[in-house]
């Protein structure tokens, strides 16, 4: 996320880091989950936060979305898609 992002919304770790389930093409990653409120609006999103780390590299992806769509069965099977079809590629 953007700096400014970070600035407008006041954020808590819901979940703090633990190892994750998800391997990105083999490398392990930690998760843990934000929520974002948003003050112009009120409006409260959970962002999954995970890290890897690749060729001495740390990465982070985010996935944000309301409390209610995280929780769907849907969202997790395309979460779950997008990182077991992750591949690092060869610079």
């Amino acid at each position: 996320l953007s700096d400014e992002l970070w600035r407008q919304n006041s954020t808590d770790m819901i979940e703090s880091f633990k190892m994750s389930i998800y391997t990105f093409d083999g490398e392990p990653s930690a998760e843990g989950t934000r929520r974002l409120i948003q003050p112009e609006t009120g409006d409260i999103l959970h962002q999954k936060e995970i890290i890897t780390m690749h060729d001495g590299k740390i990465y982070f992806f985010f996935l944000s979305g309301y409390p209610a769509e995280a929780a769907k069965t849907e969202t997790k099977e395309i979460l779950d898609h997008i990182i077991k079809s992750f591949k690092w590629t060869i610079p």
